[in-house]
Formats: structure tokens, C-alpha cells, sequence
């Protein structure tokens, strides 16, 4: 085998030692990108929902549609329906669940008028407001 020959075999060797490392980031990219970054939302997005009134007691119907369709749109309608229900307190998912349940919780708390808030702030989590 001559020199060039050895320079082809090394550069191809290379080459495929590149292509698998370019594959791996790849693949830990779109799984990252699946998964999430694996960092919050910023807080202005979850500090923050109005659908434009606040419940008061005669328009019920019309606000619990909105808020339904506001909340799942943010991908939290599981904290409405408990489906699927929230884990254990034992779990390690549970104190990430508690953390956007009481998220959620804000958000309808925020569009209540403030007469009413006394009356629901006590319950336990969203789905049981």
C-alpha cells in the first residue's frame, strides 16, 4: 500500500467517523426538539391568560368555553378534565404537575371577578375549581 493510498483509507475512515458523529447530533437535536429544551417558557407566557371578561356569576356558559379552549390551547386541559389524572405525590412527576396545575389555577383565578375569588380560591387544584 503507498502513501496515497494510505491518506485515501484515512480520509474515509475519517469521513465515516464524522458522518456517525454529524448523525448523533442530529439525532439528540430532534429529540430535543421532541421533547422540549428542557427549559421553562419564559414567565410572561405563563404568568398571563384574559379571554377578555372575567366570570360574574350570570355568564358561566360562554366563560367556562373560553377558558376550556384558552387552557387547552397552552396544552393543560388535562388539569380540567384529570385525564390522564395527576401522579402521586410520591412520583417524581408530581411536584412538575403541581407547578402547572397551580398555573392553571392562577389563570382562572385571574378571570374571576373579585367578589367571587373568595368563594373558589380554597379548592385544592383547577379541576376541583
Amino acid at each position: 500500500m503507498s502513501f496515497v493510498d494510505d491518506e485515501i483509507g484515512n480520509n474515509m475512515n475519517q469521513n465515516q467517523n464524522n458522518s456517525t458523529i454529524t448523525d448523533e447530533l442530529t439525532l439528540q437535536i430532534v429529540n430535543m426538539l421532541r421533547n422540549g429544551l428542557g427549559i421553562q417558557q419564559p414567565q410572561s407566557n405563563l404568568d398571563n391568560l384574559s379571554i377578555g371578561f372575567k366570570l360574574n356569576g350570570d355568564n358561566y356558559p360562554l366563560w367556562a368555553t373560553l377558558m376550556k379552549k384558552a387552557i387547552g390551547g397552552r396544552g393543560k386541559k388535562s388539569h380540567l378534565t384529570g385525564i390522564p389524572p395527576a401522579p402521586e405525590e410520591i412520583e417524581p412527576a408530581y411536584e412538575k404537575w403541581e407547578q402547572a396545575d397551580q398555573t392553571v389555577f392562577t389563570w382562572i383565578i385571574q378571570n374571576i371577578e373579585i367578589s367571587l375569588i373568595n368563594n373558589v380560591s380554597q379548592f385544592p387544584t383547577a379541576k376541583a375549581l
